[in-house]
């Protein structure tokens, strides 16, 4: 896997042997054409990482740090190795993305979420989500997941802003919503 563009394009990465499902190019190429114009300066937390590679492509393309969050300890390691391979600037958390929420103490401008496919952990996600410190109302939050998967949002505070089709994937951006 490489890069796509910004300061890294064209880097090869480290891919753990693991049984991960990479971001495509195709994917990831649209995600940051969707955000390109906010993503200077961000603050990037990429959850459900792999191999880092969006969180990576987010550092690439301008972004001031990510967070990398995953619970493999042999995905971690290899995001490490990749993080050093570029000198870019990222920390990783293995844990668990829901005891990572739950203690989060700063807010993100981009919240990445790629959970593996056909696990049902949407309601967890958007569950945990909601109670952290790391979204707030200004906070971009996209969900990665399998194009007949639908969110459960009625019984949470986001609303979709966008939603776009890529093959087998959908990308699903959202909002929180002001709470009374």
């Amino acid at each position: 896997m490489r890069i796509i563009a910004g300061i890294y394009k064209g880097r090869k990465l480290k891919v753990p042997k693991t049984s991960l499902r990479p971001t495509t190019n195709v994917v990831r190429e649209a995600l940051f054409d969707i955000i390109q114009d906010k993503i200077q300066h961000a603050k990037f937390l990429d959850i459900f990482a792999g191999s880092g590679l969006v969180g990576l492509e987010a550092l690439s393309r301008g972004a001031s740090f990510c967070a990398f969050v995953e619970k493999s300890k042999k995905a971690a390691s290899t995001i490490k190795e990749n993080i050093n391979i570029l000198n870019a600037n990222g920390k990783v958390y293995s844990i668990d993305f829901r005891k990572y929420l739950k203690k989060a103490d700063e807010i993100f401008d981009f919240i990445f979420f790629s959970p593996p496919y056909f696990e049902k952990l949407e309601n967890d996600i958007l569950y945990y989500l909601e109670k952290s410190k790391a979204a707030d109302n200004n906070s971009t939050i996209i969900i990665q997941i399998y194009k007949k998967v639908d969110l459960p949002l009625n019984d949470y505070s986001f609303e979709v802003v966008d939603e776009r089709r890529y093959g087998i994937t959908k990308l699903i951006f959202l909002k929180k919503t002001l709470q009374n």
